[in-house]
């Protein structure tokens, strides 16, 4: 419903003069704008303010609801005309502010606010004996400004219309002059990184190697550990050198980064999609909007150091058939992990207590809820030496610090039994395993490895040429395992 509201009393006292009306503006606000509606027109930010029934000098807790528990308070009464810079905030945190109020006539006031160093919850600016109350909290989608313009009192024109709860001056609008600014702020944090292609695989950004054009999501009131949850409150596309950066409150908020990979940005390493080395693929699974690949980084900013949040991509392969060789032809898995993309990598340790031995390195997170098993079948090139056969055992560093240490590999042990199904065709190479061998627990993988072991030997054998048929033979094993990461032979 549209209507017309006229200042009551007006046009009977028009007769008192200039002056008598100018009193009356300033003494009887009643005739402005009220209390419970908004007023156009709204800021430079888009926020159109509440007029809010505020008398004596108004706070922030009661022009704002909601604000949180660390927030700030900064009050300037009757702002002088012009600019003020640097003015700091009273509150001894570093924080200052540009002031700037614009004044053509005492009716047609505007400010414009500068923070540094706040995140501006909200701005409270009082004409008369009302003030209109700047939301930035609940209308601005990152929850917060770091400046606005155009900023005004309530309404005070001699008739205004009203829709939806919206007040219009049916002229030029017409102000009351400003006599108080409340500034409800936080001190101003960041969270900030670099995506990149982690292509020696090592969960560091070395490698020259940032990715263009990939979508970081800012999520706020997230549980911290829980996956899903919480408010999209913004979003980034990085620039040619990978990196984005989120300004945030700090103050408790909790907040949650995640990475979404660019359509057609295919990893230069091979494997058929994008894998997180950083964080670590041993961390929980914290995302899952559209497109977003598994880990992120949970943050709750309490000063103004911020946050530094790096995402590490590399190359993985899906295990869609079981037994099929998967990476490196060297390796093959048996049991996938519910769709999970693998990482392999192969080589020599390069340097260390195992200089020259070869290497399988796979690994993939498994789910925060479970850890699934899988059956591998390895086969290293063995040299032979004076007829026989190097590689008679297997190493192991599982369940270690990713990246994996090639310093402190372990023997793996034999398993207590052959938990491979031999009645399904292709044995040895079927990987179904017996039941109740397939889950970990008191009835599973506990009654199949050795007692401290993530990882087992079910068979190992070694192939020797024939005579005159070259001089590399194959070390080829199956093996068990709850984690996922190095095998060398030795």
């Amino acid at each position: 419903m549209t209507f017309l509201r006229s200042k009551r009393g007006l046009a009977t006292l028009g007769g008192l003069g200039v002056v008598v009306c100018v009193t009356l503006f300033a003494v009887l606000p009643a005739f402005g704008s009220s209390p419970g509606e908004r007023v156009n027109p709204p800021s430079g930010k888009g926020v159109l303010p509440l007029d809010v029934g505020v008398g004596g000098n108004g706070q922030c807790s009661n022009i704002f609801a909601g604000l949180p528990a660390g927030a700030r308070e900064y009050d300037n009464n009757n702002p002088r005309v012009g600019t003020s810079s640097g003015v700091k905030s009273g509150n001894n945190d570093g924080v200052t502010f540009d002031i700037t109020l614009n004044s053509p006539s005492n009716t047609s006031q505007t400010l414009a606010v500068t923070g540094h160093g706040a995140a501006i919850l909200g701005i409270g600016i009082k004409g008369g004996t009302q003030t209109t109350a700047y939301d930035y909290l609940t209308n601005i989608r990152a929850g917060f400004v770091t400046g606005d313009t155009l900023l005004h009192a309530p309404l005070a024109n001699n008739t205004y219309t009203v829709a939806n709860g919206i007040e219009t001056a049916t002229g030029t609008p017409q102000f009351y002059g400003i006599s108080l600014l409340n500034i409800c702020y936080t001190t101003l944090s960041y969270i900030q990184g670099t995506v990149y292609q982690d292509i020696n695989q090592n969960s560091a950004n070395d490698d020259s190697s940032p990715r263009s054009g990939w979508t970081v999501n800012l999520y706020s009131g997230v549980t911290p550990g829980v996956s899903g949850g919480g408010t999209l409150i913004d979003d980034q596309v990085t620039g040619a050198d990978g990196k984005y950066h989120f300004d945030v409150p700090a103050g408790g908020v909790h907040y949650r980064v995640c990475e979404v990979p660019r359509s057609g940005d295919a990893p230069s390493n091979g494997g058929a999609a994008w894998v997180e080395s950083q964080p670590v693929p041993s961390t929980k699974t914290l995302c899952g909007g559209t497109g977003e690949l598994a880990r992120g980084y949970d943050e709750t900013p309490t000063t103004t150091s911020g946050a530094t949040d790096d995402f590490g991509n590399v190359g993985g392969y899906s295990c869609d058939n079981a037994g099929a060789a998967v990476g490196p032809n060297v390796y093959s898995v048996g049991i996938c992990k519910g769709g999970q993309q693998y990482v392999f990598n192969s080589g020599t340790v390069a340097s260390g207590q195992f200089t020259g031995t070869p290497f399988v390195d796979y690994w993939v997170g498994d789910p925060a809820s479970a850890t699934i098993p899988t059956v591998e079948q390895i086969n290293f090139a063995d040299p032979i030496v004076n007829g026989q056969p190097q590689y008679t055992k297997l190493l192991y560093a599982d369940g270690g610090t990713f990246p994996p240490g090639f310093n402190n590999l372990l023997t793996m042990p034999y398993c207590k039994l052959d938990l491979r199904d031999t009645t399904a065709g292709g044995y040895p190479n079927s990987y179904t395993l017996k039941s109740p061998y397939d889950t970990k627990g008191a009835t599973g993988s506990d009654l199949v490895l050795p007692s401290g072991a993530t990882s087992c030997v079910i068979s190992i054998r070694t192939n020797a040429p024939a005579p005159g048929q070259g001089m590399t033979g194959t070390l080829q094993a199956y093996t068990y395992s709850l984690s996922d990461n190095v095998r060398g032979a030795d």
